[in-house]
């Protein structure tokens, strides 16, 4: 019973055999392929591991880079004047400038920009409605071409659209290339004046009504917006900046 022992050991130890070969050589299999497969788990939960500790440095940097922007903004007035517009008395002096140097002289800064309006006064209008058909409106109801539908605004009352009490006052805003809509959109339009029109005035504002905000107004605010409208070239993203000027100096919704 021992010899067929010793000849199998013996065997082993001697040089493989050819079906040893092939076997040493063929594809691994069974339990082979499930290492494989949980390797690569390990490495993606690895890399997805890498990435959310990547994003976390990340928003922490950005965070803290932040953080101390706005903590040397509030300790240095110095910065503060160069990082905000300064505001300024009627006689367009800086309020916030020391009134006497070391000599002793009465001295005051100015704003010397030329796109600076500041200095001028703002023209008076009756009210925030009569403002906006003055803005959007256009001087005579121009033709559009066939299959094309011209757009008229929906205006309510002032005591409508701006009752007492509220922030947000009901004015709705649509930004379009041309007061001449396809009839598809028109009567969306018509669908939203139905619905709205009780309560909000509703304003087209066409490319000629957009450059007359943006360019035609004196913008206490933002004393640099012209100059910055002339490094943009993409309609849209005119549009994207004349939306929020137009939310913060009329309010409302737009679309």
């Amino acid at each position: 019973m021992d010899e067929p022992k010793l000849a199998q050991g013996a065997e082993a130890d001697g040089p493989p055999s050819g079906s040893a070969t092939k076997q040493k050589l063929a594809p691994a299999s069974g339990n082979s392929i499930g290492g494989t497969g949980s390797s690569g788990k390990q490495k993606k939960q690895s890399a997805r591991t890498l990435l959310k500790v990547g994003l976390f440095m990340m928003v922490a940097f950005h965070f803290s880079w932040v953080a101390k922007q706005l903590s040397v903004l509030g300790d240095s007035s110095s910065l503060d004047g160069a990082l905000i517009a300064p505001e300024y008395d009627k006689d367009g002096s800086d309020v916030r400038a020391s009134s006497i140097d070391a000599s002793g002289q009465t001295t005051r800064r100015r704003h010397t920009s030329i796109y600076d309006p500041r200095g001028r006064p703002l023209p008076k209008h009756e009210s925030p409605n009569a403002e906006l058909q003055a803005l959007v409106s256009s001087r005579e109801e121009y033709d559009c071409p066939n299959e094309l539908v011209y757009v008229k605004d929906h205006v309510m009352p002032d005591n409508v659209t701006h009752p007492p009490g509220r922030k947000i006052p009901y004015l709705f805003h649509i930004t379009a290339k041309s007061r001449c809509m396809t009839a598809g959109f028109a009567e969306n339009i018509e669908r939203w004046k139905r619905a709205l029109g009780s309560k909000y005035s509703i304003y087209i504002h066409d490319d000629d009504a957009v450059n007359k905000f943006i360019y035609q107004r004196q913008w206490m605010e933002f004393p640099e917006l012209k100059e910055v409208m002339g490094c943009v070239t993409a309609g849209a993203a005119k549009a994207d900046i004349w939306r929020y000027v137009m939310v913060w100096e009329y309010g409302g919704i737009y679309r």
